[in-house]
């Protein structure tokens, strides 16, 4: 896999890969590179992953083991963290912004609550934040169809991401980020395919898991009520 810089000039060649993601969390890749010459790794370097961009926030440490050009592996580059842009959404500060004019009354500080009557009003709040620090970088969409319970929402200098996770708690939504793309609402994904054991099949290992921990029910114990059924129900 090829780390790109952020002109999109090739830097380098992946030596090893591993994939974080969560639902409903966060996403993203640790490298691992070996080089004979130092790399001059930056801020904004790339790579592309299953049609998604991860990016590098911070300069990785490197261990030399030999001069410039000697071997092979000279410089070694381990754990290099790439975030998908969600990573961007833990940056920005949710705060009592709306988005243009609509005659509500905001205070633009970060501790706040207001009445949230659907999903596209929290979406508008979260792409008003959105767009102070990113102009119209992100798209925030409800899936049509999508109805809440209404309720008042506070909120106290908490990020876009922690707002936007919430809303499975607050609001029991949720929600699918795609590059610079916010889905709010159910997306049902099928995948055309059926993972099996064998060569090809895709399926190589599966682990089950004993919890000791929890409780093993055997046997459930029925008592009568302090209520009892009227004789006239059928």
């Amino acid at each position: 896999m090829t780390i790109y810089g952020s002109d999109g000039t090739a830097k380098a060649e992946a030596s090893k890969i591993e994939y974080e993601g969560t639902w409903l969390g966060t996403r993203k890749i640790s490298v691992d590179v070996v080089s004979p010459v130092p790399i001059e790794f930056a801020n904004g370097d790339y790579l592309d992953f299953r049609g998604e961009r991860f990016t590098l926030r911070y300069k990785p440490s490197v261990s030399k083991t030999a001069s410039s050009g000697a071997k092979g592996n000279a410089f070694a580059y381990e754990t290099m963290i790439f975030y998908s842009y969600a990573d961007e959404l833990t940056r920005c500060e949710f705060r009592d912004v709306v988005l243009d004019d609509n005659n509500i009354h905001y205070t633009s500080l970060p501790k706040f609550s207001f009445y949230c009557q659907t999903a596209q009003d929290f979406a508008d709040r979260l792409k008003a934040n959105l767009d102070i620090l990113y102009p119209d970088m992100w798209t925030v969409n409800v899936v049509e169809g999508t109805e809440i319970t209404s309720k008042s929402l506070s909120y106290n200098g908490i990020s876009c991401w922690e707002a936007l996770t919430s809303i499975k708690q607050e609001l029991k939504l949720n929600f699918f980020i795609n590059g610079r793309t916010i889905t709010i609402g159910d997306v049902v994904e099928e995948i055309p395919f059926q993972f099996r054991y064998g060569k090809g099949n895709g399926l190589k290992q599966i682990d089950a898991e004993a919890k000791d921990e929890q409780a093993i029910i055997t046997r459930l114990y029925v008592y009568g009520s302090t209520r009892n059924i009227p004789n006239r129900y059928y």
